[in-house]
């Protein structure tokens, strides 16, 4: 006879992967208990029989890692959690209910149990895994009486082992060719395909072909002489029908030498030393040879053959070049490109890129000027950045100093903004006049700001005003109070209209509702108070005393039934009825009993 519960089973992952060497397997299993019956079903106890051996039919080798745990679909209020863990007497996982077990749970109809085991490690060998489940259980639509033979089902997982190769890597990725080391690639796969091994120019190599008998998870390794430079090869995989190669599957890796050797050149920006960091950098005119600290360095050379000479100490009275570099350059005329000097002393340069400590001249014209010192009667650069200067005029497209004093920065046109530096500090006017303007900024650090009111970028955007009470939140630029978003908040009175609370809202002391209250639960009213009375919707359930003062009267269709102390206790349009019991009358003192 079929069992009472309908079952069904649910692997993560959907299909389970046997564990192999290195490569531990880890599930988790929910077996789903449902009630398709409308009416109730009694259950006593839910048995769950995994089998736990190394083997290709066992779930798992060390059980003990394994986490057991039951949710119910649904529960009411008065009803208990189930408990679901392994039973040493059985030999098997069970559900029942909590201590003292063995009493019967109630498993309402269109419900369910959920039994989980996670964590569990799962066994070597690919195979089917029965689950075997013995319920002991009555009732449901056929209202079925107790029986103390359980009932039983079978439910199946299945474990497979990769079917794709994997793992392809290199057991050293850096090789030294000179010391004579060797590729040696590994990877992990299924005992049915054959592989290849394809180089870098296309060629491939056959490895192995597929193995006989039953499909295993092997390891494979490969090896061939050291590469001179960074070479990817490529695991082929695939089935093999004579001399025919069918590829399904590829998996990379790359191993690289420890100094590469390259037979058409290489192409880099600079190239720089390792213990001794002097650096080359290749420029569109040829190279620069910088010392470790990246200043100019100092070529070292048996013989030189150069078209240009740049010295440490030059007296010239007129100097063109593509490129002037040296420590001092005293000259009348100066035209070049690019001029870097330690110091420079030079009545006219003329030159695309001027940089030196110290320049002193009585016309600079540049396209840019990098300077520590400049003494210069006038400069036209698009852009300058001097440390210290002393200039009459400056005619630059950008200029970045050290310090600069000034009464007003403005901007280029006579209607633009314009910042003036007073003794209180600084003053942004707008549109050229003295009006205030806006000052935008990542961030601000201010000791403190006095303003009327606090605005987010958009016109549409919530705002804060500073009355005199304290403070006011608004939203979507108007006049309706807004909301604020706290994760808490410390008040000493709070007044609002209404508070909704989405978690749980915990109360030390006294709640007082001065003008009623209203309490629901998902949605469903349960109680709302009056002046006069409280008004329950849902089911009062008391499991100590309840005490009424005045008394009670329960009103149900066209009767009621009241205890009051003036009246006693009338029964009115309806029958008083005892069931199984005695109905006695006592009168006088000592009371003098009688039953009817």
């Amino acid at each position: 006879m079929p069992s009472l519960l309908h079952y069904e089973i649910l692997a993560d992952p959907s299909t389970l992967q046997a564990s192999a060497d290195g490569m531990p397997s880890v599930a988790t299993l929910y077996l789903i208990a449902s009630n398709s019956h409308q009416a109730p079903v009694q259950w006593e106890s839910i048995d769950v029989d995994v089998r736990a051996d190394s083997g290709a039919s066992g779930l798992t080798d060390d059980r003990p890692q394994v986490v057991a745990s039951i949710e119910p679909t649904y529960l009411r209020s008065f009803d208990e959690r189930p408990e679901f863990d392994w039973d040493k007497t059985l030999q098997a996982y069970r559900a029942q209910s909590p201590a003292p077990a063995g009493r019967p749970m109630t498993l309402l109809g269109g419900e369910a149990l959920i039994l989980k085991l996670e964590n569990v490690p799962v066994s070597r060998g690919a195979g089917l895994v029965q689950i075997r489940i013995e319920e002991t259980s009555w009732g449901g639509d056929g209202s079925l009486a107790y029986r103390s033979a359980p009932y039983r089902s079978v439910l199946g997982v299945v474990k497979q082992i990769p079917k794709v190769p994997a793992n392809f890597r290199a057991e050293r990725s850096l090789l030294d060719v000179d010391a004579g080391q060797k590729v040696l690639l590994k990877w992990d796969g299924p005992s049915n395909l054959a592989y290849w091994i394809r180089h870098p120019d296309g060629t491939e190599e056959f490895i192995t072909g597929p193995g006989t008998g039953p499909v295993t998870l092997d390891s494979y390794s490969w090896s061939t002489d050291a590469p001179k430079r960074g070479t990817t090869y490529t695991l082929i995989a695939g089935t093999r029908d004579g001399a025919t190669a069918q590829h399904g599957y590829f998996l990379t890796t790359t191993v690289h030498a420890l100094i590469p050797a390259f037979d058409h050149g290489t192409r880099s920006p600079w190239v720089e030393g390792t213990t001794d960091r002097g650096r080359v950098t290749f420029t569109p005119d040829g190279l620069r040879v910088d010392d470790t600290q990246h200043a100019l360095g100092t070529v070292t050379a048996k013989a030189a053959v150069l078209r240009e000479v740049s010295a440490h100490t030059g007296a010239i009275d007129t100097l063109t070049a593509k490129s002037v570099t040296a420590e001092a350059v005293t000259a009348d005329t100066v035209t070049a490109k690019g001029v870097t000097a330690d110091s420079a002393a030079i009545d006219t340069v003329t030159a695309k890129s001027v940089s030196a400590d110290t320049v002193t001249t009585d016309a600079l014209a540049a396209k840019t000027v990098t300077a520590d010192s400049a003494t210069i009667d006038r400069v036209a650069a698009d852009a300058a950045t001097i440390g210290t200067a002393t200039i009459d005029t400056v005619i630059a497209k950008d200029v970045s100093s050290d310090t600069v004093t000034t009464g007003a920065v403005r901007g280029r046109a006579a209607d633009a903004g314009r910042i003036e530096f007073p003794a209180s500090g600084v003053n942004v006017y707008k549109n050229g006049s003295q009006e205030w303007g806006t000052l935008a900024a990542d961030k601000a650090d201010l000791n403190g700001i006095n303003t009327k009111w606090v605005q987010g970028r958009s016109s549409s955007d919530g705002w804060i005003e500073f009355p005199p009470a304290g403070l006011r939140v608004l939203r979507d630029g108007g006049q309706e109070p807004g909301i604020i978003g706290a994760h808490q908040a410390d008040l000493d009175i709070l007044r609002t209209g209404e508070a909704r609370v989405t978690g749980e809202a915990r109360i030390k002391g006294l709640l007082t509702a001065g003008g009623g209250m209203k309490l629901y639960h998902e949605g469903e009213r349960l109680l709302v108070t009056m002046p006069d009375r409280i008004v329950f919707t849902a089911v009062n359930e008391f499991r100590r005393w309840v005490t009424f003062d005045r008394g009670i009267s329960v009103a149900f269709g066209s009767g009621t039934a009241s205890i009051t102390q003036e009246g006693g206790m009338i029964v009115r349009g309806g029958n008083l009825q005892v069931q199984q019991g005695t109905l006695s009358v006592s009168t006088g003192n000592p009371p003098n009993v009688r039953q009817l």
